[in-house]
């Protein structure tokens, strides 16, 4: 017999210990098989010994489950995906954008969790009926004209005179989180990476010039963390960052990964699948953050060695990880988006 998944086995392994007896129960008990029951006995007794069988459920007696039934372990299976979207421009940028397809590209085989960064603010109220999922955005950068704050949608429409010179210059920018659309959602948080009191304090301990000190508040960077429990009852907390760009000193980008770091590790409870994903504008080759996360006192999965788009998973096994070929996210001969898709089997 072949038990499901997750189906008590107790009660069929007593079942098995109980066929010998069930069994010779139907022995005919007729003159002639009589005389030969000890010698029918020991036949049955050493067929059982050497051969697994099964019978009706109504020639074997039920056993008593036991208080603890042991069951099959279930087998976890997460598709996870991060991708920057460059504002839905396209490599190189032209006037028109392509959000919709990125992330009906993106949401197309229905991922378990998938990160987005780089998100116009006006699109937060499309991201579910584009992919399908479960969508938590969170805005790093009002749409603005100057100091000047403005409504999403005159920012989209500005933008759309030209979306690949204006980009995030008056749309705004969000990240936001999508999840199976069976998943149940039990906290979702954010932080501010780059906040006043952080800068101050790093820019000492790092002993920062007073350039990179101007540059670094010059857009608001956040990590989002959203904590769901999934349809086996596996509980996940994922967490989607997008760090500062500044390749001149990218300690500020991978002192933000640790901030992040610090963040959902404070969040994460018991029996939690913890990811950590997103732009973390840092090369896993020149990033302190990175070897550290990935030591046995943090336990994170390993980077991809290519690229800044990342994803690394702690309690749970990482099976792949892998980026997505060009050609995969080429539409009508166009490239879309200056990065490209990562994503990580867990399992």
């Amino acid at each position: 017999m072949v038990p499901e998944v997750g189906e008590e086995l107790g009660p069929r392994f007593d079942r098995v210990d109980v066929i010998p007896v069930a069994f010779l129960g139907l022995v005919a008990r007729g003159v002639v098989v009589r005389a030969l029951e000890l010698v029918a006995l020991a036949d049955h007794i050493c067929v059982l010994s050497l051969e697994e069988i099964e019978l009706p459920r109504d020639h074997v007696a039920e056993a008593a489950a036991p208080k603890h039934a042991p069951r099959l372990a279930l087998a976890l299976a997460l598709l996870i995906r991060t991708w920057n979207v460059f504002h839905g421009n396209t490599k190189p940028p032209g006037r028109r954008a392509y959000l919709e397809q990125m992330v009906r590209l993106a949401a197309s085989d229905q991922p378990d969790v998938l990160c987005l960064q780089e998100l116009p603010a006006w699109a937060h109220v499309h991201l579910e009926g584009w992919s399908g999922m479960r969508a938590y955005a969170d805005l790093a950068q009002p749409p603005r004209i100057g100091p000047l704050p403005i409504p999403a949608e005159l920012g989209r429409k500005i933008t759309a005179l030209n979306n690949g010179l204006l980009r995030s210059a008056v749309s705004g920018q969000s990240i936001a989180i999508l999840l199976h659309p069976a998943a149940e959602v039990l906290d979702h948080d954010r932080l501010v990476l780059n906040s006043r009191e952080f800068r101050e304090a790093q820019s000492r301990w790092l002993s920062l010039p007073l350039v990179a000190r101007l540059a670094w508040p010059k857009e608001r960077r956040v990590v989002q963390t959203v904590r769901a429990r999934l349809v086996d009852g596996k509980t996940v907390l994922v967490a989607n960052l997008h760090a500062t760009s500044y390749p001149a000193d990218q300690r500020l980008a991978d002192a933000e990964l640790l901030r992040a770091a610090v963040f959902v590790d404070g969040l994460a409870q018991q029996g939690d699948i913890v990811v950590l994903a997103g732009d973390f504008n840092v090369p896993a080759a020149r990033s302190a953050t990175q070897a550290e996360l990935t030591s046995a006192e943090w336990g994170f999965s390993e980077p991809t060695a290519e690229g800044i788009d990342q994803i690394l998973v702690r309690g749970a096994s990482v099976e792949a990880l892998t980026r997505w070929p060009v050609d995969r996210r080429r539409v009508d001969g166009r490239v879309l988006s200056d990065h490209t898709p990562v994503e990580a089997r867990v399992v």
